[in-house]
């Protein structure tokens, strides 16, 4: 079984040493989460946004708050009082479209993605996710 997989490594992006990695790691993956970055077998499950593998549903979602929460600080942002157009406007948004686009989510799905971002005191992202993955 041929391999084609991208490092994310700046030591080294050997093809073979990427093989090697996933044969010791876990014989049937063959994609590694963006987020967590564990190996997954895509015909097990998975989700893809914008060509990057999420090996869950609440990976994707630590992903969007972690990218929303990294912009913040760059903007000098206060988490409490960000202005909704702002999350309209970004990334998040792109991709949250593409989930609930792509892998039409179940009402469970969606309310364990809601449930996932409060746990993760994201509170600033709940309205616009409530928007995003409800309205059609």
């Amino acid at each position: 079984m041929d391999l084609n997989l991208r490092c994310n490594c700046k030591e080294g992006n050997d093809e073979l040493n990427n093989k090697k990695q996933v044969q010791g790691k876990n014989q049937s993956a063959d994609a590694f989460c963006f987020n967590c970055e564990k190996g997954f077998s895509v015909n097990d499950g998975g989700y893809f946004i914008v060509d990057e593998p999420y090996c869950s549903l609440e990976c994707v979602i630590e992903s969007i708050i972690k990218e929303i929460n990294s912009d913040l600080m760059i903007k000098k942002m206060n988490r409490e009082n960000i202005d909704l157009k702002y999350l309209y406007n970004s990334s998040a948004k792109k991709n949250l479209l593409h989930l609930k686009n792509h892998y039409n989510l179940d009402s469970t799905q969606k309310e364990r993605i809601i449930e996932f971002t409060k746990e993760k005191r994201a509170v600033y992202l709940v309205e616009l996710l409530e928007k995003v993955l409800y309205d059609d």
